[in-house]
């Protein structure tokens, strides 16, 4: 799998998403930065979930819901995108050659401590760290690359699916 940066078609995508995310609720008061942070560590721990039970491929439930590794995947990126989309951030993935040895051979499990880790330093007090999210975006691209799993394709399936929830997912906290 070779996903490409297209990084106009990311910036598409930072402002569908903002603009869905918006649109649901999750908008309406400003959101702690911890709060976002925390988010993302349980978007990255519903991927390792899906990879503990296997569910490895992408696959549509007759409910129209994407499951699997892909769209858990995809989930974290929608994150990314949605912080992208509100802060007017430009997507800059940072994109590493990961042809070198230590990223060969790598488990899943490596991995989802890497995009954990990652998130150390994703607040500088209580502003976000855009540097951080393109290494991020940067690491689920070589992840998916690895694991052959097409992250563009995966991101549209699960943005489509998003748009037909119910506001705040059924009244969510967070």
């Amino acid at each position: 799998m070779n996903n490409i940066v297209d990084k106009t078609e990311l910036n598409r995508l930072a402002k569908e998403a903002y603009q869905n995310s918006y649109d649901h609720g999750w908008h309406e008061t400003e959101r702690e930065p911890e709060e976002v942070i925390a988010l993302f560590h349980s978007e990255i721990s519903e991927a390792f979930e899906d990879y503990r039970d296997s569910n490895l491929e992408l696959k549509i439930l007759e409910s129209g819901k994407p499951v699997g590794l892909p769209s858990e995947i995809a989930d974290i990126a929608i994150r990314l995108l949605d912080i992208y989309g509100q802060f007017h951030i430009e997507p800059q993935p940072y994109i590493i050659d990961a042809s070198g040895e230590s990223w060969n051979n790598r488990s899943i499990s490596w991995w989802i401590y890497q995009f954990h880790y990652e998130l150390r330093n994703a607040l500088n007090g209580s502003t976000f760290n855009a540097k951080v999210f393109d290494s991020l975006f940067g690491l689920l691209f070589i992840f998916c690359d690895k694991f052959d799993i097409d992250l563009m394709n995966a991101i549209e399936i699960k943005h489509q699916y998003n748009k037909t929830r119910p506001y705040r997912h059924g009244n969510k906290k967070a």
